[in-house]
């Protein structure tokens, strides 16, 4: 293969990492890169551009033999280090004990990848791509200072030169390839905190610092010469405000108190003045193949807004995708880029989409006791079923899981979450009823007794279905998995249903539980092939319905059952129907008829009094 010419167009870290994997396959690799070799310009303390590098990046460059190398030069960040507006700090792991994401110098990687490439491949330096004729397989560039024109030839093309690609803008003549781009209507500006006077780090150092103010945010990445890049991320409307050094003086001190004394007043004026302000963009193109011979990766395919960390990590990641699909098709070329360019872009969209959601939750969700709430149960959940339950950011930054199935899973999995938080907010609600009973309650102390008694079964009750949702394995399992055939009603009468035919669901009996009926009768609709199965519903004794008009001593205007069937609907999804069992109007979510032959276990509806669903 080695009469196989390849030109790889842009020398950054996805270029000559593709360059690398290309030549150690055999093909003749020739790197074209605009800028002169950064190996020889000068270095600025300081002013260096950070990556956090996480599992997708590491295992590309693992695949090369420089994951240790690279990872030397790297700081490891455990988590967030959250900076309120007064001062106190609180962190936020990223994952579980020993997972960090690497505070990485992107200069530096790029250093290493051209100088293990230069050994397998040819570089050529300062090559600026004027255009490209895709028919003849051609390449115009012009070199040098002097800008003299050079006719390259190549049998195939890699476009690795970055978002304002010039490959891609030449397969946009050539054919027709869909392109969207946004720019966001929020800034960046690069500062910089130096060492303290004994030369230490001014923050510890293992973790990415945020200061999240809503509209806007700062975060920080610790450097090996013990600085920190800071970048702050704001509208260009606000940046407009600040126009002298008593405005930024004046901002900072307002809005990120605690960082001014260790970014230093005269740093501070110097960096902000002399540093650009300058865009975030988000692309996303298809195809990322076309000609048959031209091929685009990295962000000149997908560039992305900053806020997951996953821009280079992704670029990398589509060159060990191709390189994975080259070894699985006996390094044909065309077959390989055609099953990366038929795939990948679901990837691609996916990682902008969330990257672009994760700039809300970086500038205004860490503070929210909610969102801090919410992250410590999708750790528990992972703690407890960590091949079922997987925090977003873990599949994402800790896992190769694909960035478009990772999207799929983590809505199945906010169901879950929403679930388990709306049997917890129950659980709180009984337990202000028990508490506020002391002072509501204006009968007999016997009275008052017997109340306090309800209350305290209904908390328990409640506390019991999330005890019991977190201890078995199966159930989660379902729901992570749409088989939400057991669906959990609670409503005003506390009835709850059998769950997956486990016994003594409740606390005991003399805790006015029942041991449900394992027996069930089928009642099959003759309108749509589904069958309908009721379960027995323990029973737990409560106070009488509450209308708006104050207490009754039955329930509020009764409900058609076609007003019911359609509540219940709403509420719950899924065909529903009122039958009469025993006297008693119910109402169940019907399951399909074709499970039938599965198990018991898929036939479990739940169904409730259809009284239940009343006008309040």
């Amino acid at each position: 293969m080695a009469d196989k010419k390849i030109a790889v167009v842009g020398g950054g870290p996805v270029g000559a990492l593709n360059a690398l994997f290309l030549a150690r396959r055999g093909f003749d690799v020739h790197v074209y890169e605009s800028r002169p070799d950064i190996r020889k310009q000068e270095r600025v303390t300081g002013r260096s551009i950070n990556l956090a590098v996480s599992t997708r990046g590491r295992e590309a460059l693992r695949a090369v033999g420089l994951e240790e190398a690279a990872l030397a030069a790297s700081i490891p960040m455990y988590s967030r280090m959250i900076h309120s507006l007064d001062g106190k700090l609180s962190v936020q792991p990223y994952g579980t004990k020993g997972q960090a994401i690497y505070s990485t110098d992107r200069r530096r990687l790029n250093e290493l990848l051209l100088t293990e490439a230069e050994k397998v491949a040819t570089l050529h330096f300062e090559y600026r791509l004027n255009r490209a004729d895709l028919d003849k397989k051609t390449l115009h560039f012009n070199v040098g200072k002097e800008a003299q024109e050079t006719l390259v030839s190549a049998d195939f093309v890699l476009g690795c030169d970055g978002a304002f690609s010039t490959v891609r803008r030449q397969m946009m003549r050539w054919g027709r390839l869909d392109y969207q781009q946004e720019y966001i209507n929020h800034g960046y500006k690069e500062l910089c905190m130096p060492p303290t006077a004994s030369g230490d780090f001014a923050m510890p150092e293992n973790h990415l610092h945020i200061w999240a103010r809503d509209e806007f945010m700062m975060i920080a990445l610790p450097n090996q010469d013990r600085t920190f890049t800071l970048t702050l991320f704001m509208p260009f409307d606000v940046f407009g405000t600040i126009e002298t050094e008593e405005d930024l003086l004046a901002f900072f001190v307002k809005h990120f108190p605690d960082s001014v004394d260790l970014i230093g007043v005269d740093r501070l004026m110097k960096d902000y003045f002399a540093n650009p302000t300058s865009s975030v963009i988000s692309l996303r193109c298809r195809p990322h193949f076309m000609s048959g011979s031209t091929l685009i990766l990295g962000d000149a395919a997908h560039a992305v807004v900053p806020f997951f960390g996953q821009g280079l990590n992704a670029g990398l990641e589509d060159s060990l995708v191709l390189h994975e699909l080259l070894e699985a098709h006996s390094n044909d070329l065309v077959v390989a880029a055609t099953e990366y360019a038929r795939t990948r872009w679901m990837d691609t969209n996916a990682i902008g989409d969330l990257s672009m959601d994760n700039y809300l939750e970086m500038r205004s969700h860490v503070n929210s006791r909610v969102f801090v709430m919410r992250k410590h149960l999708d750790s528990a959940l992972h703690y407890l079923f960590p091949r079922i339950f997987i925090p977003l950011y873990t599949m994402v930054a800790f896992t190769r899981i694909p960035y478009h199935q990772v999207v799929k899973r983590n809505r199945r999995q906010r169901r879950v979450v929403n679930f388990l938080g709306g049997v917890g907010m129950l659980a709180v609600g009984g337990a202000c009823a028990y508490v506020g009973s002391f002072h509501r309650t204006t009968t007999t102390p016997f009275q008052k007794k017997s109340t306090q008694k309800d209350n305290l079964h209904q908390l328990y009750h409640h506390y019991h279905l999330l005890h019991y949702l977190l201890l078995h394995h199966h159930l989660l399992h379902c729901l992570l998995h749409h088989q939400f055939h057991y669906l959990v009603i609670l409503h005003s009468t506390n009835t709850y249903t059998d769950l997956h035919n486990c016994n003594n669901f409740g606390p005991s009996k003399n805790n006015h539980y029942t041991k449900p009926d394992t027996t069930s009768t089928p009642v099959t609709t003759t309108s749509v092939p589904y069958t309908l199965t009721l379960s027995p519903t323990p029973r737990l004794k409560t106070p009488p319905l509450v209308s708006k008009n104050g207490p009754t001593s039955g329930y509020p205007e009764r409900l058609d059952d076609h007003s019911v069937e359609a509540e219940a609907h709403r509420r719950y999804g899924g065909p529903t129907k009122v039958v009469i069992e025993k006297g008693e109007r119910k109402v169940g979510v019907i399951s399909p008829q074709k499970k039938a032959d599965q198990g018991s276990q898929f036939l479990r509806a739940v169904v409730v009094e259809a009284n239940a669903f009343t006008k309040l």
